[in-house]
């Protein structure tokens, strides 16, 4: 196994994770105007400054993501890059990566998600029309459903994730080195 491909992979993993929580982070202070769609909400100004800072995150994840596999040459730069664990394939890698994140993130936010979920069938079923939505915290529930459900995604779609990244970076090192 190469260093330089574990390294590439914690990299984008820390991407992964932070393109996930800001996402929930931007959802979350964006709930008073996804929520009453009133204008008594948040000021012009306040969620333009939300909408800057969420964008800022989610462009150096971005950017951690894409650059990986130089920084990953420049972190193992001078070190022996061959590391023996078994025979473990960069596909084999990124799937470990993939699906262990998704369990991570599958258990840790599953009672969350179920206690919101039930909070939002409950209110709904027991409340007329709007009145369901002031009895929710939206905050809260987006976050224990959002990184639940792409937990969930990861879990299931982790091997064809892997695959895909793993040509995608092959064909990138491929034309690197011609």
């Amino acid at each position: 196994m190469n260093l330089q491909n574990l390294v590439v992979v914690a990299l984008r993993l820390i991407a992964l994770n932070s393109i996930i929580e800001t996402i929930v982070w931007l959802l979350a202070q964006l709930t008073p105007i996804l929520r009453f769609f009133s204008p008594e909400g948040l000021s012009l100004k306040v969620i333009l400054l939300i909408c800057f800072f969420g964008l800022l995150l989610i462009t150096f994840a971005v950017l951690l993501w894409v650059f990986a596999i130089p920084a990953a040459r420049f972190i193992t730069k001078g070190i022996d890059r061959d590391i023996s664990f078994s025979p473990i394939s960069l596909l084999d890698c990124y799937t470990i990566a993939f699906v262990g994140i998704g369990l991570f993130y599958g258990v840790r936010c599953l009672p969350d998600a179920g206690y919101w979920i039930y909070n939002i069938f409950k209110a709904v079923a027991f409340n007329a029309g709007r009145e369901w939505k002031e009895r929710i915290d939206f905050y809260q529930a987006m976050q224990a459903v959002i990184p639940f459900v792409v937990g969930l995604i990861l879990l299931f779609q982790g091997r064809s994730l892997a695959v895909l990244l793993m040509r995608k970076q092959e064909k990138k090192e491929f034309s690197d080195t011609n």
